[in-house]
């Protein structure tokens, strides 16, 4: 590939596979070479804080993608080179190898990386939880009666928190607030901290680890309030920052995310897709992918203007209970269960709203209410006229 009739794509992730097969849906036969820092092929990464982790799915199940399958794309993939820095002017990137790629057009989807505190660094294991490399290595640490501690309430922390309780593993979850999964507010977020210390995870709210220490015996943890853990082993999960040192002035100082329009770009020959803009959520990558690449060709159709409004999406298994969430609601919007829905029982739907507005939803163990919700967050809607639909139209828990 000469990259000057073709596009790069940076980084072999979700985001990164999804670009290039929308630009080959789309039509583009061009030359596209994808650039990925790990030796791996393309894989997902939720599943390593769930079924990979827990060893009931395996390397198979998680790969996006197969060597065939890229062949029949026509795609030319390098791995295990990280690209360094990036010139606009000469269109060109260079990598850690010594390599330069030039370049046409070119999309960045080096994703994030964990956030690694320096407490961690220093301790037995992978004291993170973002690549196949970093689940492999718990995976192979822990067993029944292992004392894990995990730093961070988020999705990450409560799913390893989840699956490693679930195998008989003595789990303490340390969150820095009241509780995990705080994104959802105070009343869902109460019942899954609930959910957890039932199920046997000591959960401490507002701990926050100034420091640690190994020695023979294990780890030893030194909480803010001058109180002392001991475990076997450690886990940060406290968060990822978006990939983007190479990105010069494209992205700003500091791990800041790579800045983007509506359509992915960053500059006249530059897109971004995936956690490097920080999206942070999978379906996000994968619409921002589709974007970038319909955008690169000039695909206007109606498939692109669905993807350029649709409702931003997540979700989170903990333990059997599938959460699923809509829109960006702040952890401080007022929570309305669906009439008839109790929270406490693991299986509800509820709006958040904000002066009356609705911001969010949030689906547990719910599948069907997904489509109803999507529609009512597809335009302003008040949280009144989502309640009296969800009575007329007699749904109920």
């Amino acid at each position: 590939m000469s990259g000057r009739d073709g596009v790069l794509v940076v980084g072999a992730s979700l985001a990164g596979l999804r670009t290039v097969h929308e630009l080959r849906t789309c039509g583009f036969d061009g030359a596209i070479r994808l650039l990925g820092g790990e030796q791996t092929l393309p894989y997902d990464r939720p599943p390593l804080s769930k079924g990979y982790l827990a060893g009931t799915v395996g390397t198979e199940a998680v790969q996006l993608t197969s060597e065939e399958e890229l062949r029949s794309l026509d795609v030319e993939f390098v791995r295990g080179v990280h690209a360094r820095s990036i010139d606009l002017d000469a269109r060109r990137v260079s990598c850690d190898d010594g390599t330069d790629l030039a370049f046409d057009r070119l999309v960045a989807a080096t994703g994030g990386h964990a956030v690694t505190p320096q407490w961690v660094r220093d301790l037995p294991g992978p004291g993170v939880l973002r690549t196949v490399e970093d689940a492999d290595g718990l995976r192979g640490l822990v067993r029944p009666g292992t004392r894990v501690v995990i730093v961070g309430g988020g999705f990450v922390g409560s799913e390893v928190a989840a699956t490693l309780c679930s195998a008989g593993v003595r789990v303490t979850l340390l969150v820095d607030g009241d509780v995990v999964l705080g994104r959802l507010g105070p009343r869902v977020a109460g019942v899954f901290t609930d959910l957890l210390r039932r199920r046997g995870v000591e959960v401490r709210s507002h701990a926050t680890v100034i420091d640690a220490t190994p020695d023979e015996s294990g780890v030893h943890l030194v909480l803010a309030d001058g109180t002392t853990l001991e475990g076997d082993l450690a886990l940060a999960a406290v968060g990822s920052a978006p990939t983007t040192a190479w990105l010069g002035e494209l992205a700003g100082p500091h791990a800041a995310p790579m800045t983007v329009d509506r359509h992915g770009r960053a500059h006249e020959r530059v897109w971004g897709a995936g956690d490097v803009t920080g999206t942070g959520h999978w379906a996000e990558a994968v619409r921002q992918a589709r974007v970038a690449a319909r955008s690169i060709v000039g695909r206007e159709d109606r498939t692109t203007h669905r993807l350029l409004d649709e409702v931003p999406y997540a979700w989170t298994d903990q333990f059997e209970v599938k959460v699923q969430t809509l829109g960006r609601p702040a952890a401080t919007d007022t929570f309305h269960p669906l009439p008839g829905h109790d929270v406490g029982s693991l299986c509800f739907s509820g709006v958040y709203s904000r002066a009356g507005q609705v911001t969010g939803a949030v689906m547990a163990d719910r599948p069907q209410d997904l489509a109803r919700m999507r529609r009512h967050l597809a335009a302003p809607t008040r949280v009144s006229a989502v309640l009296d639909d969800a009575v007329a139209s007699g749904e109920s828990a």
